[in-house]
Parts: structure tokens; sequence; C-alpha cells
């Protein structure tokens, strides 16, 4: 003590006041230093309640509807937040599950399926109920005058309540998939009661100020020409897993160009042809692939496509390599179910198209014209135009029509006034190919776009149907699809790639690697966060 007190009459006054200064700051900085020492290793960091997601996409909004939300990705995002079905599709295993659904029970004969209802509330927090159910399903969906997505899908389903919460959908053959059709979005029968008729539903307030049951309510809607803004803020009565973030801001784009002028405001990011070199290094990409493929559809009923000696020339004589080579985003595949239909290859061969196209007369000299209609759309226009080049020096000359969907419907799916129809199918998760090739589903509304009639491949189409096994349900379309494969009424080109871009900010953000449908990338949406907190361990 002495010695230091030595030392302190070497320095002056003002050396001493600031040197005082400086050993209490020191001792207040150790303290610092060792209180966030303890404090980290006695702490965690963990998810926490708040924050608003804001998300970035192509494709503008006109009308909040479940009943018409395949549009656009822009609507099936919010769609997919702000209602829900009887049932949800597992985005990892594919299998069926209720949603709002607690119990589905199965009749022996499997054409009887009765649907117990959970406890839950729509967003004006009255209670849901099988009146809601009938409304949506029987009432609306069934009207004559519904044109959307869901046509057909129960029109031959006998649909009743017993009670407030239990629903009984009576089906007219036997069908395990029925419960896949349960996932469309319920909509509140106490708020829509004067509607009389799917033309009212369509024109009513609704569809500006939604109400549903999903995890997150609308809290604005707004629209002009060139975009949509939706506010949505987390629901707090939600019957399933709540989300951390409390606020999601969506804003749809009409162009691409538009979204890529502003993506440094979204955390969430997804356009069909936006490429990673134009999103900021602190953004990160997810690629995923949905259960669908782009496809030609030969009409085997009429015309020149009804030869299947035709039909197996234009099989081989797609150079499917090229089609793709300018586009990282297409995936060649063989089959719709590339993973179970491991043995069907399709191979290029020119001269044994040449071959076959002789047997016809068909020849560069004796060339026969054909009408390829396809949805406008950039990437299908390429592979159009490419087909084109590709089968002229066969001799088949291919005359070429792009339409709008709307136009595209009218004109075409509903009279299947084409030779040959360039599409993209979704399969949904599920191996039934009965919509699209039985010959049931020949005329519109059915999806056999190919006018495909083979009665040993109807049987097999209703034997899968019938069967809850899924090894005996892969053995029967394996030798369903071979049967298809010898009659050859569409050729599979390939699926395309997806990728959303995430903001690095944003935690835990889970995405499912291969959904069902494209707006299942939200399903885990629950365990995405932006707050933190700290926690005593």
């Amino acid at each position: 003590m002495i010695e230091a007190k030595k030392v302190l009459h070497l320095f002056s006054r003002f050396e001493r006041f600031w040197l005082s200064i400086f050993l209490v700051l020191a001792i207040i900085s150790s303290t610092f230093i060792l209180d966030q020492t303890i404090t980290s290793s006695r702490t965690k960091t963990l998810a926490s309640t708040g924050g608003t997601f804001s998300v970035g996409l192509t494709g503008t909004v006109d009308s909040i509807n479940p009943l018409y939300c395949t549009s656009s990705m822009t609507i099936r995002a919010v769609c997919s937040l702000v209602f829900t079905g009887l049932t949800k599709i597992d985005p990892f295993s594919h299998e069926v599950k209720g949603d709002l659904a607690s119990q589905i029970d199965v009749g022996n004969d499997l054409k009887t399926y009765t649907v117990t209802l959970k406890p839950a509330f729509f967003h004006d927090n009255k209670p849901v109920t099988s009146q809601d159910v009938i409304f949506t399903y029987e009432k609306l969906l069934k009207d004559p005058g519904y044109d959307g997505p869901y046509k057909g899908a129960f029109n031959s389903v006998k649909i009743e309540a017993t009670d407030a919460s239990t629903i009984i959908f009576t089906l007219d053959e036997p069908n395990t998939f029925f419960p896949y059709s349960l996932t469309i979005g319920i909509v509140p029968a106490h708020i829509l009661s004067e509607v009389q008729n799917i033309k009212d539903f369509s024109a009513h307030p609704f569809n500006r100020n939604p109400i549903g049951t999903g995890i997150f309510k609308v809290e604005s809607f707004s629209n002009n020409t060139t975009s949509s803004e939706i506010n949505l803020k987390s629901f707090s009565e939600f019957y399933g897993t709540k989300p951390y973030i409390e606020r999601l801001y969506i804003m749809g784009y009409q162009s691409e160009e538009n979204l890529r002028g502003d993506i440094s405001k979204y955390d969430f990011i997804y356009s069909d042809n936006l490429e990673p070199a134009n999103v900021p290094s602190n953004y990160q990409g997810h690629q995923f692939l949905l259960p669908q493929y782009v496809g030609l559809f030969f009409n085997t009923s009429t015309g020149p496509m009804s030869s299947k000696l035709t039909r197996l020339a234009l099989k081989v004589a797609t150079d499917r390599e090229d089609l793709a080579k300018d586009d990282p985003k297409l995936k060649l595949i063989d089959s719709p179910f590339p993973d179970i239909l491991t043995d069907v290859k399709i191979t290029y061969n020119l001269e044994k198209a040449k071959g076959f196209l002789q047997q016809e007369k068909i020849t560069p000299e004796n060339p026969i014209e054909v009408k390829l209609v396809y949805k406008n759309d950039e990437t299908l226009e390429m592979v159009a135009k490419k087909l084109q080049e590709q089968w002229r020096p066969l001799g088949i000359n291919c005359i070429l029509i792009g339409q709008d969907f709307g136009e595209l419907q009218t004109n075409f799916l509903k009279t299947r006034d084409y030779d040959i129809l360039l599409l993209g199918e979704r399969l949904g998760g599920n191996i039934d190919l009965y919509p699209y090739l039985h010959s049931s589903q020949l005329k519109y509304p059915g999806l056999n776009f190919s006018v495909y009639k083979n009665v040993a491949v109807d049987n097999l189409l209703d034997k899968i149907r019938l069967t809850i096994d899924e090894k005996e349900q892969k053995k029967l379309l394996s030798q369903a699809y071979e049967k298809i494969s010898a009659d050859m009424p569409f050729l599979i080109l390939y699926t395309p790639y997806n990728t959303v871009f995430i903001h690095k900010r944003i935690q835990d953000a889970f995405l499912p690697s291969y959904p069902s449908v494209p707006e299942q990338i939200y399903s885990l949406i629950t365990s995405w966060y932006i707050a933190e907190k700290q926690i005593w361990i």
C-alpha cells in the first residue's frame, strides 16, 4: 500500500484523476464481460412470438376464395394459410391426414366415409359445424354453374350431416383415394346464408373479406392492375400448432420484372423463372420438385393421332435432351412416377420413327398436318417450337396454337378439339391415374385429355381404387402402365424444378423437398421464426 502511494505521488492530480477513471472503467468492463460469459453459458436462445414475414410472388389476386385458388402462386399461398379442409396431405410421406377432421371412418365397402370434426373456429370466432361442410361441398361445389378447378369432384357423392360435428360421404363407387378430395377449404355458411348459387357466391363481398379457419386471418386486401397486397395476422384461436410469426405480408406482382426490382424488400421470394444470379447473396435458395409432369397428350379418338404407329413414331422421334438443354430447370422423366415405374425408359431413335411413319405412308414428300395446342407460357412455347422443328423433316407439320388457360379450357379442353395437347399435369401426391386415363373421364370435366379407352386399363385402375395395401397398389399400377405404354396415348417430357429464396434472417426455415402441391412449401411455417428470447438453463 505504501509503495502504491509512492507511485501515485509520481502522477499529477490531473493524471491521477484519469487513472482513476480508467481503473473504474476497467472494473466495469471486466464485470460486464464476466457477466456475459456466465449468461451465455447459462442461457439458451429460443424462438419467440413476433415479427412480420414478407413474401414476394408473381401473380395478382382478384379475390380470395378457396374454390378458385389455383390460378397463381399468390392466391395458392393466401388460400393455404387462410383456409383449411377436412384433410391435408403430409408434405413428406404424401399420406392424407386429418385437418379439420379429427377422425375418418371408412366403411367396409370403401364407399362410405364418416368424418368427425375437431373443435375449431372461423376467424370471426364462430364454431365450424357440419353445416359449413355441407354448404361448401354440396351447395357450392355441386352447383351446375360451378366451373372451377374442382368441378365434378363431388357430383356422384351423397353428403349428409348426422349431427353438428359428423358428416357422411357416400360414393357410388369404391375409392380409397377419396380423402384426398377433402383438402378443399371450408367456407362459413353463417356468413353466406343468403347465397343461393355459385354465381351469387362469386359476387359476394366474402371474396374481398374472407373468413376462413386457417393459421392466419386476412386483415386487409387491396389490388390494382400491376399488383396485389394482402396483410395477414396469426389467428389466436387456430386449432392446430400456432406460428411464431405474428404477421404475414404478401405482395403479388403481375410480372417477374416488377418483382425483381423489389426483391430486397422480402423475406421469401418465389417466381417460376427467377434465376439465382438475380437474387442477393443474403438469401438462401431451396430447390424442390412436385409430383407433376409436362407431356404431350395425343387425341387417340380421331385425326392423325388415332394411329398407334404415328404415336409410337413421335415417341421415338422426340429428342427430349434437345428440349431441355437450354433450360436447367427442366428434369427429364420417363413416367409420371419415376420412383415407382423404374423400368420405363424413353429412347430417341430417328430411324425407327421413320420406319413407323413409312408404314402409315407419311414422308417429307407426303406430309400430314397436326394441330398442337398449348397453354401460353414461355417454356411451353419454346418446347412447342422445338417439337415443330424436330418433326418437320419426318413429314409432320405442326400448326401451333397457344392460348391463355381460360381460352384453352373453353376452346379446346371442353371440346377435345386438338390433335396434340402440350400441357402440365399435377398428380397431387397419390398414384391414382383414374382421373387422367379411365374411359369414364373422356368428356369434360374429366382429365382424360388423350380420349383414351382400354377396358383392361380401366379394370386395373378400378382395382387400384379398391386396394388399401400400398404394395399391391404399386403392383397394379405397374401392370396398368405396361398396357398404357404399349398404346402410347401420351408422351412424358419433363418435370420442372422449382426454387424459392428465403432471407437468411429467418430461422428454422425448413421446406419439404418434394411437396404434393406448390402451396405446401408453407406447410412448416409454424417452425419458422424471426423474434428470439433468452432463457436460463
